[in-house]
């Protein structure tokens, strides 16, 4: 039986729908003040993002490039149509050059993109009680949230598209292959969602096998139709210093490097040295160490979670974790943790979890909390005690991503695990033992 309070009403409008309205009122309040002229920018810095100087900006860069496209314009390097800026994402985004849009409708293409950002949120399992619902109030007007609406960033379309293919895969028969093909959408508008094709461990195995297949075929083709282009804008995506506002795997690794003096131009862009493989060594094992003393007890309470739940959870899990592993991410990327939120509600009523999804909450209001420890840091302490404290600060916040990183491997671990592909690798490696 679903564990509701009895006077919620479990798969209203409200239980699927109130976070999404609560953040079209906070949002649209602050589209307000942005279309009135008033700063809204101190109020969004107070909220802890840095905005920029107009609002839905990366949508805007994104329109401009198209344009430049459209002109002729090689937009993946400096050029005079971009005002000396280049384009940084996937070449089949540029596809969309071929409608009659620019840089004057970047207002239009960015309520657009909030507003789908929002209702796809409906498509995400209904709270189950009042005070799940708040928690995922709380997770919309996040600040991981709030910076990704505020620019418009092409990572809130890949959102969209990859919500659908979730909630797509949760069904049955040819509806999961039309949530195969959304995340080939998303992966040929921005890389990293390629990581959702290995969900196909979920269906049965030579299904699985044929269906990664012809998956991958497919993004081969388009990718390889875009030539040398896709080179270049992976060797574009930008790279941030560690003590960035920025999440990845190779953050605490790089400040270590830096601080035992390898420059940071070099320690950006080249091959970690040893000193930052032996950082990142040491970082692997302890979550290593984090994933098996949790991996047991995941398993005993997997049977709790709905498969909806489930693969919205694990969806949301595997795009983080493999972004987490993969680059250094801006913190709006954060936003694909709002897909693990219901999942993660459902084991903490089974008793399990709650650390993991306080840690998840603070993942995404992260950077309100550094506005506020860096306030305390140069305005209240200043000189090299302030700095000490914001390198502290830093540091348990990427300590934090890398244990919460480490949970969310062992659920993925626990997921294929109870897959009919995890069954037969299970059977495979045991006839292979007793074989030998």
């Amino acid at each position: 039986m679903p564990m509701t309070a009895p006077d919620f009403p479990a798969n209203s409008l409200v239980a699927r729908c109130g976070p999404s309205l609560i953040g079209l009122a906070a949002f649209g309040v602050m589209a307000l003040i942005a279309w009135l002229g008033a700063p809204y920018q101190s109020i969004l810095q107070w909220w802890g993002i840095q905005p920029g100087d107009r609002l839905f900006i990366d949508s805007e860069a994104v329109l401009l490039a198209m344009d430049c496209w459209r002109q002729g314009a090689d937009v993946f390097v400096p050029n005079a149509c971009m005002g000396g800026g280049y384009y940084s994402y996937s070449p089949t985004l540029l596809k969309a050059a071929l409608l009659p849009i620019g840089p004057e409708d970047t207002v239009v293409v960015g309520m657009a993109v909030m507003a789908a950002f929002l209702a796809s949120l409906c498509l995400l399992p209904p709270a189950q009680l009042w005070g799940e619902l708040g928690l995922r109030c709380a997770a919309v007007l996040s600040t991981a949230a709030a910076f990704a609406v505020e620019r418009a960033n092409v990572d809130v379309i890949v959102f969209v598209i990859t919500i659908l293919g979730l909630w797509h895969l949760s069904g049955r028969g040819a509806a999961r292959a039309l949530g195969y093909g959304a995340f080939l959408v998303a992966a040929a508008v921005k890389f990293y969602p390629v990581t959702l094709l290995g969900l196909v461990v979920r269906e049965r195995f030579w299904i699985a096998v044929a269906t990664a297949a012809a998956a991958l075929a497919a993004l081969g083709l388009v990718l390889l139709g875009s030539g040398d282009k896709v080179r270049e804008a992976v060797q574009l995506a930008p790279a941030w210093p560690p003590l960035y506002d920025v999440f990845g795997a190779r953050n605490l690794p790089l400040l270590v490097s830096q601080m035992v003096g390898h420059t940071e131009s070099a320690a950006l862009r080249a091959p970690l040295p040893a000193t930052g493989w032996l950082t990142m060594a040491v970082l692997v094992a302890a979550a290593a160490w984090i994933a098996s003393r949790s991996a047991a007890a995941d398993a005993r309470r997997w049977p709790l979670v709905p498969a909806r739940e489930a693969i919205f959870m694990i969806g949301g899990m595997v795009i983080v974790l493999g972004c987490f592993i993969a680059a250094q991410n801006a913190s709006y990327r954060a936003i694909f943790l709002l897909a693990a939120l219901p999942g993660l509600v459902t084991l903490v009523r089974g008793g399990q979890s709650r650390a993991l999804l306080i840690g998840v909450m603070l993942l995404l209001w992260g950077d309100l909390f550094r506005h506020l420890e860096r306030m305390i840091a140069f305005l209240a302490i200043g000189g090299s005690a302030g700095i000490i404290l914001d390198i502290v600060f830093w540091t348990l916040r990427e300590l934090l991503w890398w244990a919460v990183m480490a949970r969310f491997a062992a659920l993925i671990a626990v997921f294929v695990w109870f897959t009919d592909t995890g069954t037969r690798f299970r059977t495979w490696a045991r006839d292979l033992m007793v074989a030998r």
